[in-house]
């Protein structure tokens, strides 16, 4: 789940794999060298006690950390904490409890303004 106000920039049907997508900027040096801070990810909302694939990019918006976290699934513990690493290795690993997941999605794409 994603907030409700963000919408959908790419209606049903439009460009396959980005339907339904939902616009997300991202902060931070995390995932850098993949997604630089200021892009814009697209986000396809999920359930994150759903399957979840390895190596895939997820964002995670946790109530617990005030923040949201992106970052390549790892593993679930059969308590379902959800391990996300970042690209950036000087970041160590996210693990997140599934009470303070507020919104999860897979990110299927990225936009990025180039100078």
């Amino acid at each position: 789940m994603i907030n409700s106000e963000l919408k959908p920039i790419f209606p049903a049907g439009y460009v396959s794999g980005l339907a339904n997508s939902v616009p997300v900027i991202y902060y931070g040096e995390s995932m850098k060298p993949k997604y630089l801070h200021g892009c814009i990810l697209l986000c396809k909302p999920c359930n994150p006690a759903g399957a979840l694939l390895p190596g895939v990019v997820y964002l995670a918006e946790s109530a617990k950390k005030g923040a949201k976290i992106v970052g390549r699934f790892k593993s679930k513990s059969p308590a379902g904490v959800i391990t996300l690493i970042p690209e950036n290795s000087d970041f160590g690993p996210y693990e997140l409890q599934p009470s303070e997941i507020q919104n999860f999605a897979r990110v299927v794409g990225s936009l990025t303004i180039e100078e």
